[in-house]
């Protein structure tokens, strides 16, 4: 019952507060889970498709971000960003291979640098979590 007050007043200051929603999942590729790196831990944001350093795919990260709809505002890049990179440190990671952006209400999936806002309802972010060998 406790949780449930806890999670009723979360959900109402941020209703209230005008903020957008941010819901992150990983995955893992690997059939071993690596251990998580420390907070502090810098995990890079990669531009190309195929970077020249070698590197192994350990998982994946998406983001869905969906508009407030009493302020009609979207979560700054930012703090997407933010979320994105510890889901990749907890899966052990070191960088996160490129970020990629898609409209929720339809369109394809395209690179776009990281600030980028789209239009619609909702976006989803997604990126490859990669450690250096």
């Amino acid at each position: 019952m406790r949780t449930f007050a806890v999670l009723t007043a979360t959900l109402t200051v941020a209703l209230l507060a005008g903020c957008a929603t941010i819901i992150v999942e990983a995955t893992r590729t690997e059939p071993k889970a690596r251990a998580a790196r420390p907070a502090n831990h810098p995990i890079e944001l990669l531009t190309e498709q195929v970077p020249a350093r070698a590197h192994k795919v350990i998982g994946s990260v998406r983001a869905r971000v969906k508009l407030s709809e009493y302020s009609g505002k979207v979560a700054p890049p930012r703090k997407v960003i933010a979320r994105l990179q510890a889901e990749a440190r907890a899966l052990g990671g070191d960088a996160l291979l490129p970020i990629t952006l898609t409209p929720a209400s339809g369109g394809g999936t395209y690179a776009a640098p990281p600030g980028t806002v789209l239009a619609g309802n909702s976006e989803i972010w997604t990126a490859l979590v990669i450690v250096w060998l």
